[in-house]
């Protein structure tokens, strides 16, 4: 928080830009692997695939 309030204020954002990186890269990451998750439950198939190019 301090990061972005700096940022927003203008002032200098030191290390802290450091750290708001590190934890919204880590909750994105949370994030992503329990979406990735629940669709494989319901559809039973990653998000990630390779696609045939011969069917496109």
């Amino acid at each position: 928080m301090n990061a972005i309030r700096a940022l927003l204020n203008e002032g200098s954002v030191n290390n802290d830009i450091w750290s708001a990186l590190a934890w919204c890269i880590t909750i994105m990451a949370i994030a992503y692997f329990f979406a990735n998750k629940a669709l494989n439950a319901s559809y039973g198939k990653p998000i990630l695939r390779k696609v045939n190019s011969q069917t496109l």
